[in-house]
């Protein structure tokens, strides 16, 4: 799955979220609307495999209006963490 296919999950509402990002919106006050924009419309910054899973999936890094994202390929787009600077 590549970013297109992540964004066309996105539009029918299949993407997971962990406690991990929740925990990064309240500390960074980053509203759930601003992470959807960011996977949506944002820029990617980087790509790279994902370490957890020995390469097979990859993670976007992608940033909208000094918010960043990260995202990763599964089955179900799962959204790693968000953070705010870029």
């Amino acid at each position: 799955m590549g970013l297109n296919e992540i964004r066309r999950e996105l539009a029918c509402g299949q993407v997971d979220f962990g406690t991990h990002l929740v925990d990064k919106m309240i500390a960074e006050n980053i509203e759930l609307d601003q992470i959807l924009d960011v996977i949506g419309n944002g820029t990617v910054m980087k790509k790279e495999p994902d370490e957890r899973t020995e390469g097979k999936l990859t993670k976007y890094t992608l940033v909208r209006g000094g918010i960043g994202v990260v995202v990763k390929d599964s089955d179900v787009p799962f959204v790693v963490t968000a953070f705010r600077g870029q």
